[in-house]
């Protein structure tokens, strides 16, 4: 998987400030003239203050992951053992009250990184791979704890970003093969939960892409980075990023990110958008929180270590992230429990 480069990108470090929102004052101090920027995303002082809880079972990364039956709901993906990737089945539960984990029905297959949807009482697990490197286009419902098979997606999606808004699945960008990013696209597919019918949207504006996030905020999807590659050219992180609307079906460019970055999770409180963690020439720690009314990003906390393909869940005031990867060709045991303040 394509998480860590075999050779480093370029590190691209861009200030923290987003386009609008910003007050420039030209300060003539001592006959010295200096230029400040303030972010009014970034007066307010906020931090994440984060915790160690229990370590999951099994640390994978690839997998699917959401908020469900009172607790973080973590299935499939892949781990190492030995130096050889394996796939699982495995479905592990994190209860908040008791902090402990347990088992709970495992995946219809072995099988991930691919799309996880929860829509009302229902999760739909949609596109991925198999440890054959067999895409998977079959759509899977969980209800009550049974699983089902409700019909197959139009697309292959490996990689991808996603969203949920009312009843529909937005899916951007992914790509057919798992290990060939020139073959990323930037497909934007809308699937209606309650009608299983699927529409293509338009594309996203940017590159082709995979190993990205994205974030629903009221009717606004905010979908960030990733990476692209061109055929025999190096692969390439992306700091670019833009906003869909889901009532209007159209794109528009919004604030470059801080650093160009694959691997990470955009999170959302309701009000902004976090992203946590990610790859670009190294695994990073770092969390900005990105304000959509002011369109500007601010570094607001750190995680314990740097993650990739950690899936951060919010709810109640928190973040909780387990697994992913720490470093090449491993998985991150831990999960970490983030608290807004």
């Amino acid at each position: 998987m394509f998480i860590f480069s075999e050779k480093a990108n370029k590190h691209l470090i861009v200030k923290v400030f987003g386009r609008r929102g910003i007050l420039f004052g030209l300060l003539a101090i001592c006959g010295v003239f200096t230029m400040t920027l303030v972010s009014s995303a970034q007066e307010k002082t906020e931090k994440i203050v984060w915790e160690r809880g229990e370590n999951i079972p099994l640390a994978r990364g690839g997998y699917f992951a959401e908020w469900l039956d009172g607790g973080l709901w973590l299935a499939g993906g892949s781990y190492w053992k030995d130096g050889q990737k394996l796939w699982t089945t495995e479905v592990s539960h994190y209860d908040p009250e008791s902090k402990k984990w347990s088992t709970r029905e495992p995946l219809p297959k072995a099988f991930g990184y691919g799309v996880t949807a929860r829509v009302g009482r229902s999760l739909y697990l949609l596109g991925g791979v198999d440890a054959d490197g067999a895409p998977n286009k079959q759509i899977y419902k969980l209800t009550d704890g049974k699983w089902s098979v409700i019909g197959m997606s139009p697309g292959v999606f490996i990689y991808p970003a996603y969203a949920v808004v009312g009843k529909n699945v937005y899916i951007f960008g992914g790509s057919p093969s798992p290990s060939d990013v020139t073959k990323a696209t930037a497909d934007t597919w809308i699937y209606d939960t309650e009608a299983n019918v699927w529409e293509k949207g338009p594309p996203i504006p940017g590159e082709p892409r995979q190993i990205f996030s994205s974030a629903a905020v009221g009717k606004y999807i905010y979908v960030f980075g990733g990476v692209t590659q061109k055929a025999d050219e190096e692969i390439r992180n992306l700091d670019n990023a833009y906003r869909f609307d889901t009532d209007r079906k159209t794109w528009s460019e919004i604030g470059a990110m801080p650093v160009a970055m694959r691997a990470f999770w955009a999170g959302t409180d309701g009000k902004h958008v976090y992203l946590l963690g990610g790859y670009s020439d190294a695994g990073l720690d770092m969390v900005y929180r990105y304000n959509p009314n002011e369109d500007a990003y601010a570094n607001v906390s750190k995680l314990p270590q740097p993650l990739m393909d950690t899936k951060f869940i919010y709810r109640n005031g928190k973040f909780y992230g387990a697994s992913g990867e720490d470093k090449l060709a491993s998985r991150f045991e831990g999960l970490v429990i983030g608290t807004l303040r």
